[in-house]
Formats: structure tokens, sequence, C-alpha cells
């Protein structure tokens, strides 16, 4: 299966083929070779569209995505992690990215308050995580993220990550 540019993003001629993370190139990767975007769609199925194809370069999100339930009434039915972490649709967990989708049907002030706390979302992602053995969270959708403080909290666990990565490489060159 090759990978290849298409105007700045990354396709592939068979992207239900690629199976795990290692397989899809890193940020790294992405940003040395000016190819920035992974583009996913999920409407119409596999090919877009009813009528139609997809654009060149769009992945059906559901060939390599593992999404969790999208439906949800309350707060605690999102903290049952046993009924909201399992994957719903796409992949039976052994799919490229592991999604969580963390938003409720309907909401209010308060409601969004709590859900957006970074205590609330760094508890999901781990114990999804952990129902799922150690599947790596990919992406997490989250209604009105700004307000709440997302983007330093995804730089902070990108960060780690990183630092995870880089530690694992670093073993694997010396040897242990």
């Amino acid at each position: 299966d090759n990978i290849t540019s298409t105007n700045s993003s990354i396709s592939s001629s068979s992207s239900s083929t690629l199976k795990s993370q290692e397989e899809w190139p890193t940020l790294g990767d992405l940003r040395r070779t000016d190819q920035r975007a992974l583009l996913f769609h999920h409407r119409d199925g596999p090919d877009c569209s009813i009528l139609g194809e997809c654009p060149p370069g769009f992945h059906y999100a559901f060939d390599v995505i593992g999404s969790t339930e999208f439906s949800f009434n309350s707060v605690i039915d999102v903290k049952n992690y046993s009924s909201s972490c399992p994957i719903g649709r796409g992949s039976d967990g052994s799919m490229s990215f592991y999604e969580i989708n963390h938003f409720l049907e309907f909401t209010d002030q308060e409601t969004i308050e709590e859900m957006n706390t970074d205590e609330t979302i760094l508890e999901r992602i781990h114990e999804c995580s952990a129902l799922l053995n150690g599947k790596t969270v990919s992406s997490i959708l989250i209604d009105f993220w700004t307000r709440s403080d997302l983007p330093e909290l995804v730089q902070s666990i990108n960060a780690q990550r990183v630092e995870e990565f880089n530690r694992n490489k670093n073993r694997k060159l010396m040897g242990n």
C-alpha cells in the first residue's frame, strides 16, 4: 500500500489495510514532507456519497477509527466507563485510531463546565484507555471546547507522548 501526497495531505490507495498506528506517518514525518493533514470522512459510507466518490485523499473514517458511542444523556452516562468507552462505531478496537466522544445530547452551562474540566477529560481518557487494554486515545470530540482549557491540555498530553516515544525509540537504538 503506497501512501502518497495529495495537496499536502496523506492519501492511501487502501486505508483499510493500514491496521496499526505504527503504519501511519508520525506528525514529524508529515511536517518533514510538508504533508500536514490526514483527511477522514464518515458521511454516507466509504464512497462519501450515495451518488459519487470521495475527493482524492479522503479516508473513510470508520475503516481506520474505532469510535465510542456518541449519544449520552448525562454526565453520569459518560462517567459510566464500562458502557461509554467501548467502541460502538467503526472497528472493534484493532484499527489505527481510537476516538472518544465526550459530549451530551442536551446540555446547559453547568454541565458544560463539569464535562470540560481537565480532570474529567483526563479521567475519561485514562479510564477508556485502560478498559481497552491500553489502546491510545487518538482524538476526543468535545462540544464547547472554548469553555475549557482543551488546547493546553492536548498540548500537554502530546508533549508527554512525544517524550515517551523518544524514550522508547532511544531504548530500541541502545538495544534495551
